[in-house]
């Protein structure tokens, strides 16, 4: 069941994830440079918690090193294979949405608040691993709920996904993918108020086992 969150707690979680929305209606911030850093957590995201089930899978801790240098290699290469072949049917469609307005990422890696986005997302996906991997040190996948947590990533982005099918977004002049950013936003402060309602139903439920 659902934690109860106070209203000043839904405030703050409203607050944070509108904020882009804001700042593309009253600031100027590009749409598709928000939706692409939306992606970019999303994949993030993702490779974390690969990495770290691969991590839990290990059947030995790794002694010296170089063992430990091999072990964290292997953990990123299957987090980089997984991610890879879970991008492609999650992007492409965002990927054809922004086609359809003309962005390009050659021009979009010229805009340096994008490339500063980039670079921050992923220094604290690096420090979101490090978590994580203590975390499994002492307690188990289940324990930490990483398949609940690889449910609200996935859900949150097959929200998108669903709003882009539905033609939406590919409405001309930038409102298409607007749309997309705003169904994740909306997506992302439902699954932090009701993160086991946001999940009913997918095979990341475990309110039966609760």
């Amino acid at each position: 069941m659902d934690a109860v969150v106070r209203p000043i707690g839904i405030a703050q979680i409203v607050w944070r994830n509108a904020a882009p929305i804001i700042g593309i209606l009253f600031f100027h911030w590009s749409a598709e440079n928000v939706l692409v850093l939306y992606f970019l957590d999303t994949m993030l995201s993702f490779g974390v918690l690969f990495a770290g089930l691969a991590k839990s899978l290990s059947p030995t801790k790794p002694d010296g090193a170089g063992a430990w240098v091999k072990g964290e290699f292997t953990y990123f290469f299957v987090a980089l294979l997984l991610c890879a072949v879970l991008g492609i049917p999650l992007g492409m469609p965002v990927g054809l949405a922004l086609g359809e307005g003309g962005f390009t990422f050659g021009g979009a890696l010229s805009d340096h608040s994008l490339r500063f986005g980039m670079l921050w997302q992923c220094a604290m996906a690096l420090w979101s691993y490090i978590g994580l991997y203590r975390a499994l040190n002492t307690h188990s996948p289940s324990e930490l709920r990483l398949k609940q947590r690889f449910g609200l990533i996935l859900m949150r982005w097959v929200v998108v996904l669903v709003v882009c099918y539905s033609g939406l977004g590919f409405v001309p002049g930038n409102v298409g993918v607007f749309l997309l950013v705003l169904a994740y936003v909306a997506a992302s402060i439902f699954a932090e108020i009701m993160p086991d309602r946001f999940l009913r139903g997918t095979p990341a439920d475990n309110s039966a086992k609760d």
